[in-house]
């Protein structure tokens, strides 16, 4: 047999190993490490190599708690492109870059942790990473939806974000940046369709508990489409009206505190079908909106440019004692942002909150 017609079997018996073997190998090993991350049941799909782009594809990726009932997965990504950094290889490192395409998160606040799923154990995620010696420097993630579920409450509760765009650099520090957070993330997503969010945060990647400083801001949120959130959390409904937000919050060593800026605009309150029910908890309706606005008697009706403002600031704080990535701030920020519209009543509160929930013009003229 001639020499060349060697060489061409050789090659065709290399490219059927690359090309067909190899992925089926590596999907086998990728499902084997899926299997072992706690409370869910996690598996992909499909497994492609992609030698003209030097990359690896992983299509069908899915992590599901089968201890919440009727819910969707935690975690279910259309496709994962995996491309390493050719000089690190060299070197004996796995440095990569990822881009995910249309994942869907789907955050579960459930009556028990057992029925929870707020995240992914980062123990079981360093290990991996650990063993595996994969290092993330590049991230991009495109066209994302998260879903926030609070079957705890009453009634439940059902928010979302959609055409989540996520961009993180230097999140293995290749720059070699001195700062202790030195990676930086920035987000952009659509809140409840007609609204708008944008975030940034500088964090440390490598450091456990999470270490971060968040900076984010959303822009009219239709406040009818989250009347679930705020008759579970507030105890009143409205019918018109946007919210904007600005947040900061930082966590460091297992704690986290922040506060939030609310503007609430051209608000209308209305009765729910319980108050409507129940004659005498109409005056439920009048005390949501006395408590929103500060103390009834003290409000300026008007604000500057000639609309309906009212301004709600308020701080939180507290300690991540789960040991999954999102952790407890998953259960307590949607709470707290809907709780402190409406505190629980007595004067001591009311006169806090007429401070705090001026108006804008009134706090306008007072500087003045």
């Amino acid at each position: 047999m001639k020499r060349w017609l060697l060489g061409v079997l050789a090659v065709v018996v290399v490219l059927f190993v690359l090309v067909v073997v190899a992925p089926i190998i590596a999907l086998r090993v990728l499902n084997g490490i899926l299997a072992t991350a706690p409370d869910y049941v996690a598996t992909a799909a499909d497994l492609d190599l992609l030698p003209l782009e030097r990359a690896v594809a992983v299509d069908g990726i899915r992590f599901v708690r089968p201890d919440v009932p009727d819910a969707s997965p935690f975690l279910d990504v259309q496709r994962v492109v995996v491309r390493p950094h050719l000089r690190s290889l060299l070197h004996g490192d796995v440095i990569v870059d990822v881009v995910v395409d249309a994942p869907t998160v789907t955050l579960v606040v459930g009556p028990s942790e057992a029925t929870s799923q707020k995240g992914i154990d980062p123990e079981w995620v360093a290990g991996v990473l650990r063993e595996y010696h994969v290092t993330l420097d590049h991230l991009r993630l495109m066209r994302g939806t998260v879903n926030y579920h609070d079957l705890a409450a009453k009634p439940d509760v059902a928010l979302s974000l959609t055409g989540l765009d996520v961009e993180g650099t230097n999140l293995a520090n290749l720059t070699q940046s001195p700062d202790e957070k030195f990676a930086h993330v920035t987000a952009k997503a659509d809140v409840l369709d007609s609204g708008a969010l944008e975030a940034e945060i500088d964090l440390a990647s490598y450091l456990q508990p999470l270490t971060f400083a968040l900076e984010a801001n959303v822009r009219h949120v239709p406040l009818v489409r989250m009347n679930s959130a705020l008759r579970a959390y507030g105890g009143f409904d409205v019918g018109a009206g946007t919210a904007t937000v600005a947040m900061s919050m930082s966590s460091k060593d297992g704690g986290y505190s922040g506060k939030a800026d609310t503007v609430l605009t051209h608000v209308k309150f209305a009765a729910n079908d319980q108050q409507q029910a129940e004659p005498e908890k109409k005056n439920v309706v009048q005390s949501a909106k006395e408590a929103v606005m500060g103390a009834g008697k003290d409000v300026a009706e008007v604000t500057s440019k000639g609309e309906d403002q009212i301004r709600v600031p308020f701080k939180f704080h507290g300690h991540v004692d789960g040991a999954t990535l999102i952790g407890d701030p998953v259960s307590l920020v949607p709470k707290t942002w809907f709780r402190s519209l409406l505190p629980s009543p007595g004067p001591a509160d009311s006169d806090k909150k007429a401070d705090e929930a001026a108006p804008i013009a009134a706090k306008e003229k007072d500087a003045k």
